[in-house]
């Protein structure tokens, strides 16, 4: 009883922490972001260094007719355009599908992912608390228990959402620099499992909103 009613009094000040603890993972994973896009431009430059490198390696040891390596080549460049789009946009373009998600989630009756859960449960247990009575023991142990395992719930998804969100913040700054192995076709893969793995976390932001 007397943590239930130190949460209800506590709420507001809750709410800052879990935004303070979000907010300073959002600012030190920009400025991972930030450092790591300058890695990934040189990464990049060299894999595709590299791949026309051994290109060319195969124009001279005559391996392939001229009709396929100039197709080879016009893939690795429109390959690689896109590539390096996507590591000097990378911030920009998956903020955008998050918030496109979040509008698409908003307009399927998705109420907005907040910061307060714990504030809401707690208001809710607030709620329960007014009606335990004296009177009634056995009613207002039995209320007592619901608002413990409410308070519960709600706190464990609090923690859903910080850990989700610190997560998303993460993967689309300091998982920038694996986009520099798209400069290269034997290693274009670690660039596609990343932005793979960035909107899995934007679908998990989705899914969690519905």
């Amino acid at each position: 009883l007397f943590v239930m009613f130190m949460s209800t009094n506590c709420s507001a000040d809750t709410g800052d922490i879990v935004y303070n603890i979000v907010d300073k993972f959002s600012t030190k994973a920009a400025v991972y972001g930030s450092s790591l896009k300058i890695y990934a431009e040189k990464l990049f430059y060299w894999c595709l260094i590299l791949d026309i490198a051994l290109l060319g390696a195969r124009v001279v040891l005559k391996r392939d007719d001229i009709s396929s390596i100039l197709k080879q080549f016009v893939f690795i460049l429109l390959f690689a355009g896109f590539i390096f789009s996507v590591i000097k946009n990378y911030d920009v373009w998956s903020m955008n599908l998050i918030n496109g998600l979040k509008t698409i989630a908003t307009g399927l009756g998705g109420p907005d992912i907040t910061l307060d859960a714990f504030k809401m449960g707690s208001d809710i247990v607030k709620k329960i608390i007014e009606s335990t009575s004296v009177t009634s023991p056995i009613d207002s142990l039995g209320y007592l228990i619901i608002g413990c395992m409410i308070m519960a719930c709600f706190a464990l998804m609090t923690a859903q959402i910080v850990l989700i969100k610190c997560e998303a913040y993460i993967a689309m700054n300091a998982a920038i620099l694996l986009l520099g192995f798209g400069g290269s076709s034997f290693l274009k893969e670690y660039a596609i499992n990343t932005m793979c793995y960035a909107l899995s976390v934007v679908f998990k932001l989705f899914v969690l909103q519905l």
